[in-house]
């Protein structure tokens, strides 16, 4: 991604100087830091510069350590398992967190996921990215039919440049594979730099009604993260966000590290909070 961006300014200089902001959401919880930190990091030993200025992650999966730990607790408090297999599954994240400090990331993935399992399977037919709702198109719960016309059509191929016989598909098993060994990965530990930059901004944010990469998750990671600011934010306030005059979540800010809680929406915030989604990102990247 470095190499692309850094081809990517040469060929079109007139992009370099304006400031640059990187976002992702779910799995991007990983790419997003890494990529960001690449950048700063290169932009320390190299006389080319990209102007990065901050970052943004959605419903982020970042620090599974810390995150399969608030899936049984989030699943309890929104009535989707008992009191019983709440208390349960206490003991399966202690060993999932136990193969994790020993480094068998491979055996931790078996093992962390079966917390997931149990309560899915305890919930019955939820949609994973969105509580309030049934999962209508499995596996994925939503109709991405669109996009699959979409992307079938022969102009949009040769835009892309991509071969008339590819096929494309939402999940591919083959790629999944490929990135199991980077599931059980922390990718906080790429923030730090970033958040220590002058001016950097980093907004973690999450739809409140997700569960796969749920808010319990998200709040608990950035509140551990080590950085200087750490005591200051975990001693935040969280504060009303008010998107014209109507209350559209809570956030915590210290410094240039912000998260943030959208009410009323899953998995994917701009999907159901389109306007809100809109005037969060307006606010992140001008500083407002």
């Amino acid at each position: 991604m470095y190499t692309f961006l850094v081809e990517f300014f040469n060929l079109y200089p007139q992009y370099a100087e304006l400031p640059f902001f990187i976002t992702g959401e779910s799995y991007a919880g990983h790419y997003v830091p890494a990529i960001a930190n690449k950048i700063v990091t290169s932009n320390g030993n190299s006389t080319f510069k990209i102007n990065l200025q901050g970052v943004a992650i959605g419903n982020g999966w970042v620090d599974p350590y810390v995150q399969y730990g608030a899936y049984s607790d989030f699943a309890y408090d929104n009535g989707l398992i008992s009191e019983t297999l709440h208390e349960a599954l206490i003991p399966a994240y202690a060993s999932c967190k136990i193969l994790i400090d020993a480094g068998l990331y491979d055996v931790a993935l078996i093992d962390c996921s079966l917390i997931v399992d149990t309560i899915l399977t305890a919930a019955g037919n939820i949609n994973v990215y969105d509580i309030r709702k049934n999962c209508t198109y499995p596996p994925l719960c939503y109709d991405l039919s669109p996009v699959d016309r979409f992307l079938a059509q022969p102009w949009v191929k040769t835009a892309l440049g991509i071969s008339p016989d590819s096929d494309w598909t939402e999940c591919n098993s083959a790629v999944h594979e490929y990135l199991l060994g980077d599931w059980i990965s922390n990718l906080d530990v790429d923030l730090p730099l970033l958040l220590e930059q002058p001016g950097f901004q980093v907004l973690v944010y999450s739809g409140m009604d997700d569960f796969i990469c749920n808010y319990y998750g998200g709040q608990r990671w950035t509140a551990s993260l080590e950085w200087s600011g750490q005591g200051g934010f975990v001693n935040s306030t969280a504060t009303p966000w008010m998107v014209n005059g109507v209350q559209a979540g809570t956030y915590n800010s210290y410094n240039n590290f912000t998260f943030l809680a959208v009410e009323n929406a899953g998995h994917m915030v701009p999907m159901d909070q389109p306007v809100n989604a809109l005037a969060m990102l307006k606010q992140f990247v001008t500083g407002g």
